[in-house]
């Protein structure tokens, strides 16, 4: 039972983190495994198994980086917006569920979900 607290913590050390770390860690997964045979070090091992797994599950939700052919070029998108618009002076930000992406007639593989701001002259957005 402690040893599943112990990797419950893992996981919430790494929702605390600022920034998604390199998916390299994963080199040290070997040496975890092996080293967990040593009933001294099984609850520190067991939290940094939590927080492995967790990297590993939050690269495959939110890595899908935008085709590199396609990166600074003005593109055709549609999709749906999926939070509430924040209001500000001058900018209007909001999440934004991509469902459609074109560049010159041609489909790429959609990002997923992202953060777009529209500034001066934004119409009245609403979610869906």
């Amino acid at each position: 039972m402690i040893q599943v607290v112990a990797f419950v913590v893992g996981i919430l050390l790494l929702q605390f983190q600022s920034e998604l770390p390199a998916l390299l860690w994963i080199a040290l997964l070997p040496f975890i495994l092996l080293a967990l045979r040593l009933p001294r070090l099984r609850l520190l091992l067991c939290v940094c198994l939590g927080f492995l797994w967790a990297l590993i599950n939050a690269h495959g939700l939110l890595d899908r980086p935008l085709d590199p052919l396609i990166e600074g070029k003005d593109v055709y998108i549609e999709g749906v917006i999926t939070s509430l618009p924040e209001q500000q002076k001058k900018r209007v930000r909001f999440q934004f569920e991509i469902k459609k992406l074109q560049y010159q007639d041609e489909s790429h593989p959609s990002p997923g979900k992202v953060q777009l701001s529209w500034y001066r002259n934004a119409s009245q957005l609403r979610v869906g």
